[in-house]
């Protein structure tokens, strides 16, 4: 049948756009490819080293160069249900392979991470960058030169774009994708929801929610709502990297082990030494991806697929935009109604016709390529057939042509909605995407004041404490993938659905992400461009009033359009991260101009960010429409008591007025000015803006005296000059200190993390931070760890002998005199009130370094890290004296926190020791350690 008008016209501006970039993917995988097995070409040793562990059989194969043979990348583990079905697969692979001629080896494995699992835990801050993680480990395990095909293991989330993604960095290579198949039924989609809008109501306790969780997730299999996982699975089968109805067969069925065992004989089948050669690179082109954008509209599946699909065809050379969904979804008839969509799930959908019945539906109204190239055949159409057994092995024949429950899954003649299941709304709030299969049409248009959030467990409070039972927009807002990952914002669908439930319009704005899992409340999410990147969303305050209308396509705030002076003139302020409560004087840092305080709580100041911009276009307003002129300046106020100094020349000592001290011009920083009796590194960011008065800092209290003059002698080593004036002051204070958040404060270019998780911006140059925040002796400690190395970046703040250099300023911050110590003798005398809090200190400043994504520990690979003392402090931490002093508090906490992150940075042998350690429930023996 012809494909229809709209999937031919957006397929073509796809190719169109995409020629340049496919063109050369395309010449790079063909390069690639090799006259026989690569491994031909291999040296004696490496081809000795690839098939030293294999049995004789296959030794004698893998010297020659006649036999494929096939890599296997598996994502499995046994915690994650869904994944641990494909423990057993890797050897009903090896023995199919065998038996048709090949040899097959496990490659490599990948991690596997569960949004089910990282809900609402600051482990969910890894799951987008994941999805790179395994596309990188599937790379390494195919970078050997040893293969000809690839099959992968997985299922969830970014698990499956990952393998993909890797996949297709050895597009010369064909490759199938194994699916492990949900598990069975358990209980209805729809009682549990029902349980857990009881709970978030408080009507019943953990107990029943938790027995109405574990009777849903119940087995080994996937899980069984259309969620990202399912909806992975059926975007593969429609791309046609599975075999044809592999998608659904349940985990432990002979089937599903009779499918396995085909994909292992159907791909030595495709690889450059048999007859159908099918490369994955040249297999997946435009038409495959713009057959899966269609299928996830016409099921209504995971959101997530608005990233991943681009990602996925960027591997490839292939340029998707919103637009091609957009459009696409105009034409595309919603055909399955499942849950969060509805009350049936996947396995109703696989028992009342599946994947072949609506491929077959969708071919017919020519909305899939036919033509497109599959593993399993020529074309898409062989992908109308279903599987069984037959004497032990798998047989195809043609699927059913009539669904087998109309509420479930319907032909295309009689669509649940004539539009797909995904929309983008826009408008002066930017752009966003909408899961609309799952929102009535009564809900899909909601106008109310806006509540501002800066966390999901901000939202959940504001939900306990009974401040949100009205009509609102809830604008939750810093959960991009620039500021703390893009995690799930899953937690919020219950409250707000028990909002809704009462009879209110509700709906939700994000820049976040709520995976396939969206419910019956409208979310316009993924909002673009986020608020950390200065988006309009950062704009957005309490009680503005918020329209979103799905059908109409809008996403906008109800004040004076971007264009007007008040909404191009508010300033952005966005609220913190981690569930902690807007600042009292919240601002944006930007490093092209001044921020100046907002009226905070609320946010709701509409006066400019200060800055000459700014007020450059106010005096336009205030021209009174006269175009090319400019209202006069206002002139500055006076001091009641004091004449503003005449200009000087740089260099040249300002006579000092009554009661205050004198200053000194800063050569080369015009009008920049600095008290003498401040030491540099307390200065702020001084002379930063040519023109401008610097803000000076507060004058030290008469106590702080002492303590700034032992901060000018220690950050003053032999044969280092101490940085005066004319010099950029060591950062550390003033302007750049001012609103930041309670936390710790290190950080390597421009970020810092925040509290509660996530990372802050900070305006930086060289990979530095330009102002520690935190507790005053943390703030102290790092300050002078800055200064006796100048401005010394996070890695080294804690090398070498950190340790004691910590003892030593704290020491000096008491006002004690210093005394000579090794980080073996702090350790040693942890009781010791002194030592304990520079162990308490260490953690948390390590803590604080390895939470930043950007964190490089260098080539030792943090062997060095506190004088090698990260295994000895693992010890300490096991001791149930010293955490009690500690419990729950930050220094263990940040340490804790630092391992798993150093680890997965460079995982160096101190902190694979260490994290082993940590694990133990016993103390080990004492090791000798070197001194620092």
């Amino acid at each position: 049948m012809a494909v229809h008008p709209v999937l031919a016209e957006v397929t073509r501006r796809i190719a169109e756009r995409s020629a340049d970039r496919r063109e050369e993917y395309l010449g790079r995988i063909r390069a690639a490819r090799t006259a026989g097995p690569v491994r031909g070409g291999m040296g004696c040793a490496n081809l000795a080293h690839g098939f030293a562990a294999c049995g004789v059989q296959d030794k004698l194969w893998l010297r020659g160069d006649v036999t494929p043979n096939v890599a296997i990348v598996s994502s499995y583990n046994d915690m994650l249900s869904a994944h641990q079905p494909l423990k057993d697969y890797p050897d009903v692979i090896k023995a199919a392979v065998r038996r048709a001629g090949g040899t097959a080896q496990f490659a490599g494995g990948v991690p596997a991470m569960c949004d089910g699992i990282t809900q609402g835990r600051a482990g969910m801050e890894l799951s987008l960058f994941s999805r790179d993680v395994v596309a990188m480990a599937t790379a390494v395990a195919l970078s050997h030169d040893m293969f000809d095909g690839m099959l992968l293991l997985g299922v969830c989330d970014k698990i499956v774009p990952g393998l993909v993604i890797g996949a297709l960095s050895f597009g010369h290579l064909p490759a199938i994708l194994v699916p492990a198949g949900p598990m069975a039924s358990g209980l209805p989609n729809s009682e549990k929801a029902k349980t857990r809008k009881r709970y978030a109501a408080g009507e019943i306790g953990r107990d029943e929610l938790l027995a109405a969780e574990a009777a849903s997730y119940h087995s080994p299999g996937t899980c069984t709502f259309y969620g990202t996982a399912n909806s992975n699975q059926l975007l593969m089968e429609v791309m046609g990297l599975h075999l044809p109805g592999a998608s659904f067969v349940p985990p432990g069925t002979d089937l599903r082990e009779g499918l396995t065992a085909a994909a292992g004989r159907r791909v030595l089948q495709i690889t450059d030494l048999a007859d159908e050669y099918t490369p994955v690179g040249e297999m997946l082109d435009e038409r495959a991806f713009a057959n899966a954008i269609v299928a996830l509209l016409a099921t209504g599946g995971s959101t997530n697929h608005t990233l991943h699909l681009p990602a996925m065809a960027a591997a490839a050379g292939i340029e998707l935009t919103w637009d091609d969904f957009d459009e696409l979804s105009q034409v595309t008839p919603l055909l399955t109604q499942l849950y969060p969509s509805g009350t049936a799930d996947i396995n109703h959908f696989h028992a009342a016709g599946g994947t072949a019945f609506l491929i077959g539906e969708l071919i017919d109204a020519g909305l899939l390529h036919e033509d497109a190239r599959t593993v399993g055949g020529a074309t898409l159409a062989e992908y109308r057939k279903v599987p069984r057994l037959d004497g032990g092995r798998v047989v195809w024949e043609d699927g059913p042509t009539a669904t087998g429950d109309a509420a479930v899954l319907r032909p295309v003649a009689e669509p649940f909605d004539t539009h797909g299941g995904l929309r983008t709304v826009r408008g002066n709030l930017g752009r966003a995407v909408i899961k609309v299969s799952a929102v009535k049409p009564e809900h899909r248009t909601v106008e109310a004041p806006a509540r501002v959030f800066g966390s999901q467990e901000e939202l959940q409070d504001a939900f306990a404490a009974g401040e949100l039972d009205r009509d609102l927009v809830a604008v939750v807002r810093l959960q991009g993938p620039r500021a703390d990952g893009m995690p799930e914002l899953h937690r919020l669908i219950t409250p707000l659905g028990v909002l809704q439930d009462r009879g209110h319009r509700v709906a939700l704005v994000t820049d976040g992400r709520l995976s396939g899992a969206s419910g019956a409340v409208p979310a316009a999410i993924h909002a673009t461009p986020e608020a950390a990147a200065g988006g309009p969303l950062a704009r957005v305050r309490d009680g503005d009033v918020v329209r979103l209308d799905a059908d109409k396509g809008l996403l906008e705030v109800l004040v004076p359009t971007r264009s007007s002076p008040r909404w191009s003139r508010r300033g952005a302020c966005p609220t913190p991260t981690g569930g902690r409560a807007p600042d009292a004087s919240c601002s944006r840092p930007s490093a092209r101009r001044s921020a100046r305080p907002c009226a905070a709580p609320g946010c709701s100041d509409d006066r400019p960010v200060a800055g000459r911009r700014h007020r450059r276009d106010e005096r336009a307003v205030r021209a009174r429409g006269r175009p090319g002129r400019r209202a006069p300046r206002r002139p500055r106020p006076a001091h009641p008591r004091a004449r503003r100094p005449r200009r000087r020349r740089a260099g040249v000592p300002v006579p000092a007025r009554p009661g205050r001290p004198a200053v000194r011009r800063v050569p080369g920083r015009r009008g920049a000015r600095h008290r003498r009796d401040v030491p540099p590194d307390e200065r702020g960011l001084a002379g930063r803006h040519p023109g401008r008065r610097a803000r000076t800092p507060r004058r030290p209290a008469p106590g702080d005296r002492q303590r700034l003059r032992r901060a000018r002698h220690v950050a003053a080593p032999a044969g280092r000059r101490r940085p005066g004036p004319g010099r950029r002051p060591v950062p550390g204070g003033g302007r750049a200190a001012r609103g930041r958040r309670p936390g710790t404060g290190l950080g390597v270019g421009g970020l810092v993390p925040a509290p509660g998780g996530g990372w802050v911006p900070l305006p930086g140059e060289g990979g530095q931070v330009d102002a520690p925040a935190g507790t005053d002796r943390e703030v102290e400690v790092v300050r002078l760890l800055r200064a006796e190395r100048g401005a010394a970046t996070a890695e080294y703040l804690l090398s070498g002998d950190g340790l004691a250099r910590i003892h030593r300023y704290l020491a000096i911050i008491d006002g004690v005199p210093p005394e000579p110590v090794t980080a073996a003798r702090i350790v040693e005398n942890k009781e010791d009130p002194r030592c304990a809090a520079t162990l308490a200190m260490f953690c948390e400043l390590l803590g604080s370094l390895a939470g930043n994504v950007a964190l490089t520990i260098g080539a030792t690979g943090g062997v060095y890290l506190g004088g090698g003392i990260l295994p000895r402090i693992t010890d300490v931490l096991k001791d149930s004296a010293f955490r009690a002093r500690f419990e729950g508090k930050p220094p263990v906490e940040g340490y804790l926190r630092a391992i798993p992150t150093a680890l997965i940075v460079h995982p160096g042998p101190a902190l694979v020791g260490a994290a082993m350690r940590l694990a133990q429930t016993a103390p080990e023996p004492a090791r000798p350690l070197e001194s620092a």
